[in-house]
């Protein structure tokens, strides 16, 4: 765990020096600004990439990034349900996510997250039927 206290006396907390506090990790203490610096806190931080347009029941990957996967379906018909996929290789993929509707016209949408290295799909079917055309939307989201 990491423990933050003060080296000296701070009677002022708002006027106090990064180099004042001191940050316990494992057993040894470092300053604050030490321990931001060179990384061993803080940092973190992701980004959204530019969102990237894809088809459905096509296999991608693998994915270069962490990313997400954000799917918009328009039914034309009852029962419909989008399935995401996701696995180490393009022949070994399992369902992630499923969402479904069961009523006529009624849009619904899908997401999942998708991890670096892996490849992903999404398929939409009606009962048994590939209905694939009704993914009005199909978007891949890469962490930067």
């Amino acid at each position: 765990g990491i423990v933050i206290a003060a080296s000296t006396w701070i009677d002022k907390p708002v006027s106090h020096s990064s180099d004042d506090v001191k940050v316990k990790i494992g057993s040894d203490y470092h300053s604050l600004q030490y321990a931001i610096d060179s990384g061993l806190i803080g940092g973190g931080g992701v980004s959204l990439g530019t969102p990237e347009n894809k088809n459905p029941a096509q296999i991608y990957g693998p994915a270069a990034t962490d990313g997400f996967v954000i799917g918009y379906v328009t039914p034309t018909g009852n029962y419909r349900v989008a399935y995401g996929y996701t696995g180490p290789s393009s022949s070994s993929l399992s369902i992630i996510a499923a969402h479904g509707e069961g009523t006529y016209g009624q849009k619904f949408d899908i997401m999942f997250p998708v991890r670096k290295g892996e490849y992903w799909k999404v398929d939409v079917i009606a009962v048994s039927t590939p209905v694939n055309d009704e993914l009005s939307s199909l978007l891949w989201i890469p962490l930067d």
